[in-house]
Order: structure tokens, then sequence, then C-alpha cells
């Protein structure tokens, strides 16, 4: 026989097992495509309802972080009612709790011996008039300014008393020009721009161009890029402090905080551009223009800090 015959006959031979295993195998996977899709659909099912339950873990977390934020702030504001009451004989326990926990919830802690301080004379946060002008607010500056302790500290505030300091050069040449004390123009440059040379003092926009946002447009005059001192002198006339002849501590305040804005009076909020880092703030800021939210904190120090710090170093003197 030649080969080929004998593949056929071989092959023949065989056919009966081979086809028997194959109705076997056909048998058993069309048997297991049931049993496959079942363990398959498990396995998913059970990774679905994992991945529920961990979500719904997540969630509940997250849930659960907000409702204690809410009720820390309804404290909070508990709190910060007693330390702005006007009763006279308020019990000492509730001014300690007070102060207590606004220490406590505060990301700024009160240095130790001056949280005991304001707990031993039961201390009270003055809530601001909605004055706006300075003869009504200079017996406030005045008073708050002579009790005002500084809160975490004084190493922050000292960190940037000393960036005032590197710039005392150009903020003095700013007082030769206006008579505007070195020392006034160097903390209003940290509180509208943190001390940033690169940008307008009018709204810390670059001064690669004129100002686009509140005021837009400035300066008037010159062409850019601008030099800081070009736009400082600029911004300075523009809010009118370069009119004033009077630098007490009493109108500094009050051109610091008229350069921000009154709205903190109209939340019975001292102003954090002025107060923040002091025993007279809390909480509350502006998060945007004319988006105030009463459980925010600024970060900045604010100008009665700074000033306080610079006295307490003798590096300035105040009337």
């Amino acid at each position: 026989m030649t080969q080929t015959t004998d593949k056929a006959e071989t092959g023949n031979a065989s056919s009966p097992f081979l086809n028997k295993a194959e109705q076997i195998a056909k048998i058993f996977a069309t048997a297991a495509i049931p049993i496959i899709i079942g363990v398959g659909g498990w396995i998913i099912q059970t990774t679905i309802e994992h991945d529920k339950e961990k979500a719904a873990q997540i969630q509940q977390a997250q849930q659960t972080a907000i409702d204690k934020d809410k009720i820390s702030l309804e404290y909070v504001k508990i709190a910060k009612e007693i330390l702005t009451s006007t009763e006279k004989d308020l019990p000492q326990e509730l001014t300690t709790w007070s102060w207590q926990l606004i220490n406590g919830v505060s990301p700024v802690k009160f240095a130790k011996d001056d949280l005991d301080r304001l707990i031993a004379r039961k201390e009270r946060i003055p809530t601001p008039t909605n004055a706006v002008n300075f003869l009504s607010l200079a017996p406030e500056y005045d008073r708050m300014f002579k009790s005002v302790s500084l809160t975490g500290g004084n190493q922050k505030v000292d960190g940037i008393v000393d960036k005032i300091l590197e710039g005392k050069a150009r903020y003095s040449d700013i007082e030769g020009k206006t008579g505007i004390p070195w020392f006034v123009v160097g903390v209003l440059h940290y509180v509208a721009t943190g001390n940033n040379f690169e940008t307008h003092l009018h709204n810390d926009d670059p001064l690669t161009a004129l100002t686009v946002h509140v005021p837009v447009g400035r300066p008037i005059t010159g062409k850019p890029p601008f030099t800081w001192e070009e736009s400082a002198m600029d911004a300075l006339q523009l809010e009118g402090v370069t009119q004033n002849q009077d630098w007490s501590i009493s109108r500094i305040l009050f051109v610091l905080e008229r350069w921000n804005g009154f709205g903190y009076r109209r939340n019975q909020i001292n102003s954090p551009f002025l107060w923040s880092c002091t025993s007279y703030y809390t909480t509350g800021y502006f998060v945007s223009d004319g988006a105030f939210d009463p459980g925010s904190i600024a970060k900045q120090c604010g100008g009665a800090a700074l000033l306080k710090r610079l006295v307490d170093r003798q590096l300035i003197t105040l009337k």
C-alpha cells in the first residue's frame, strides 16, 4: 500500500473513538456554559456588591465628617455669642469654655500664657460698630490695639515682619515721595499682596499689564511693564492714602480697613485684614468678592498683628 492509503486506513480505524470523544466534549462544553456564566456572574456581582459597600462606607465617612464640621461650627457660633455678649455678669465658666473651644478648633493656637490671661480676665471679643467714618471708629481702634494679644506665638508674625524689613528700602522710597511711613506701606503691601513685588498693589494683578480686576485699567499713566513703585504710587493716590497727614495707630488701622472694605462689619466680624492672628479674630472670611463664609478662617495675619509685633520688637514707635 502507498503511504497515502496507510493514512486513510488509520484514520478510518480511529474514527469511532474520536467521534465519541468529540461528542462527550460537546456535551460537557454545553453543560459547562451555564456553570461558567454562573460563576463569572457571581464573581462580577460579588465585586459590584463589594464596591457598593466600599463606596457606601466612604460616603458615610464623608457625611460623618461634614456633620462633625457642622456641629463644630454651631459650637463656635455659641462661643462667639458668649464672647461678644454685652451682659455684665456672665459666669466665668462660660467665657472659659468659649475661649478653650475657639482655641481648640482654630488652626492658629493661642500661646498658653495669652490664653490663660484671656480666661483669667474674662475677656470678651468687641463687636464692631456699623460706622464707617474715622471719628466714630477711632476710639474702637485705640481700645482694641491697646489690649490686643497675638495668637499662636510670635514665630509666624516675626517671619512676616522680617520680610517687610527686607523691603524697607523700597518702602522708604515711597515714604520719601508721599510722606506715608515706610512700615505702613510695608504692612499694606503684605495684607494686600503678600509682599509680592511682581504684582500691582491695587489687587495683586501682574505688573506686565494694566490691572484687569477692580480697579480695572490701572495705573492711568505709563505703559506696561510697570515698576512696583509706579504701581504703588498710583494705588496709594487712588485710595487717598497720600492725602493723609495723621499717622496715629487709629488712623493707620482705619486706612488699612478702608483699603479692604468695611463688609466684615455688616457681618458683625472684626476684619481679618486687621485682626487675623490676634485675640480679636476667630472665624469668618470673604472667600471671594461678595461671598462671605462664617466658617472660613483667614490664613494671612492682619495689619494690627504686624504693627503690634513691630512695636514689641522696638522697630517702630506709634502714637
